[in-house]
C-alpha cells in the first residue's frame, strides 16, 4: 500500500498531527515503537510498530513512494536520523520525488 505521508511518532505532537490529517481525510501511515500510543485515535489509522531510525521500518511504511514525512520524535537526533533516511531513499535514481 502507498501512503502520501508517513507520521513518525505518535506522542502528544504526533497525535495532534494525526487528528488534523484524519479531519482533512489525508492518506497517511503512523510509525511508532509503542502501539499503546495509537489507542483512542480513529480506528482507520494505519499503524506500523517499529523504530523509524531503522530503515526497514521506513521501507515498511512506504518511504520510497511517500510524498512526505513528519517527524514528531522525542529527540532531535532521532528526527535528524529519520530525515537522513528519508533523503537517502528519495535520492535514489529510480525515485524522482523531491524531499521537502
Amino acid at each position: 500500500m502507498v501512503f502520501q505521508l508517513i507520521i513518525c511518532g505518535a506522542g502528544k505532537t504526533g497525535k495532534y498531527v494525526i487528528s488534523e490529517l484524519v479531519k482533512a481525510k489525508e492518506d497517511f501511515v503512523v510509525a511508532d515503537t509503542d502501539p499503546e500510543k495509537i489507542k483512542g485515535l480513529s480506528p482507520n489509522v494505519i499503524f506500523i510498530e517499529g523504530d523509524v531510525t531503522h530503515d526497514s521500518v521506513l521501507r515498511d511504511a512506504g518511504i520510497e513512494k511517500a510524498k512526505g514525512l513528519v517527524a514528531t520524535l522525542p529527540t532531535d537526533a532521532k528526527k535528524h536520523l529519520s530525515g537522513c533516511y528519508c533523503k537517502e531513499f528519495k535520492s535514489q535514481p529510480e525515485n524522482n520525488n523531491p524531499v521537502s
